[in-house]
């Protein structure tokens, strides 16, 4: 006799467990995960954000309601072939996209509108398994390969607001480059144009001064006195909006420069004025950056200028120093001058803005100038507070990205003089001056 076999033994048995035990295991786990797939279904069925999973045949697996703003698609499409199911965009060849992620395993982005007229970003991606994937569970294709894809996820969102939003960014800009153009126009049509004019009365006044002026006649001396000083004055406002208008049209190559240099060069420029009011200035190390040299040597100059012209009764002091914050160089100029009045520090950058100091040299061109030079380099330039009578500082703000180039700039080596603080120095102020 041959020995025939018996029936076949569990291997919970062999092994001595409890059949019903495992069973229970199994139960826990497949409702573990029914509720698992519930709360995703849940997830995606109440997301913005259309998606769409297809296997490797690019036959549509699942997909959740917000694919519809996409996709004409049906629960009962499920199995079906995404190329059979219509699309409401105005992307061509859509469906030959998705076969060309899968072909070639990169993913894509793809912008379109509906025929609601909204805008959606279609991301395409291949689906590759999970890299630590439950060895047990069945497997979604029959790839060999786990680094294949075994299928493609499509996503969708909804950016017409977004869309909306750069239009009227757009519109926006090109109406303020139209108008700032209008602008720039009118101000050399305002200040060149009618210099002429202005030279005529300027050659009419002489003639008539010649022929009717007497030594003796002191009303008629101080009424040509009056007239010369109001063309000269009218003069330097034509100069100084000539000059404002052309910041942006006549700029000079934006490259990357030392910052140092151009302090040097706006002191050669005021020696004199320096020399003569016995002006301390210390600089403290200041970066490379970005810049439009002779502009900002202009700025520099100016601010040294306003600080020799608003100075207490004591000898000018100016400090100048710099330091990095997370987007851009702070560059302040303080002083020991008269100082700004709270409800003055945004009036002064105001063209032609002259305040009560009628006796200062200058027509209020000098920090408007500033101001517009400083937003050319899309930075900004603004009055610290401090207290009235103690001086002023100055901050310019100038971003580390300017025209694609800057980072952080690098610090010249040279004589340290700065505090290091955040706060600018106090400097010593006569009380007289406080009036």
């Amino acid at each position: 006799m041959t020995d025939e076999p018996g029936p076949s033994v569990d291997p919970s048995y062999a092994a001595g467990g409890n059949p019903h035990s495992t069973h229970s295991e199994h139960r826990g786990e497949n409702a573990e995960l029914n509720r698992d797939t519930c709360r995703w279904d849940d997830l995606a069925g109440n997301n913005d954000i259309g998606m769409m999973c297809l296997d490797h045949e690019l036959k549509i697996q699942r997909f959740n309601p917000a694919i519809t703003n996409v996709f004409y698609v049906l629960p009962q499409d499920i199995g079906r072939p995404i190329e059979h199911i219509a699309t409401s965009l105005d992307v061509a060849n859509l469906h030959d996209e998705i076969r060309s992620v899968f072909r070639t395993d990169r993913a894509i982005e793809l912008k379109g509108k509906n025929r609601q007229g909204r805008y959606f970003l279609i991301r395409i991606r291949p689906n590759r398994p999970t890299p630590n994937a439950n060895a047990n569970a069945i497997p979604i294709d029959q790839r060999t390969d786990e680094r294949d894809p075994c299928g493609i996820v499509l996503t969708c969102v909804d950016v017409s607001s977004v869309v909306r939003g750069y239009e009227k960014i757009r519109r926006t800009a090109e109406t303020i480059e139209l108008t700032d153009h209008d602008l720039q126009e009118f101000a050399y049509a305002v200040s060149h144009d009618l210099q002429a004019p202005l030279r005529h009365i300027a050659t009419n006044t002489r003639w008539l001064r010649e022929k009717y002026h007497t030594q003796d006649d002191e009303e008629t001396c101080e009424s040509f006195a009056a007239i010369n000083t109001s063309m000269a004055r009218l003069e330097s406002m034509f100069v100084g909006l000539l000059q404002y208008s052309r910041v942006y049209s006549l700029g000079n190559t934006i490259v990357k420069t030392d910052l140092p240099g151009l302090v040097d060069s706006a002191m050669r420029t005021l020696a004199d004025l320096i020399e003569e009011n016995n002006v301390e200035i210390q600089c403290g190390p200041l970066p490379a950056l970005v810049v439009d040299p002779e502009q900002i040597a202009t700025v520099f100059a100016q601010l040294i200028l306003n600080s020799i012209h608003y100075r207490q009764d004591h000898a000018p002091k100016i400090r100048i120093e710099a330091r990095q914050n997370q987007h851009s160089w702070e560059i302040d100029f303080h002083d020991n001058g008269i100082g700004i009045a709270a409800k003055h520090r945004e009036r002064v950058f105001v063209i032609f803005s002259r305040l009560e100091f009628r006796s200062v040299p200058g027509e209020g061109m000098g920090l408007a100038l500033c101001k517009r030079i400083i937003q050319r380099h899309g930075g900004r330039i603004f009055a610290v507070d401090s207290p009235f009578g103690r001086g002023v500082t100055m901050r310019i703000q100038m971003p580390f990205d300017f025209d694609g180039d800057v980072n952080a700039g690098e610090l010249n080596a040279g004589e340290m003089n700065a505090s290091g603080k955040d706060t600018p120095p106090s400097f010593e102020a006569n009380e007289a001056a406080e009036t």
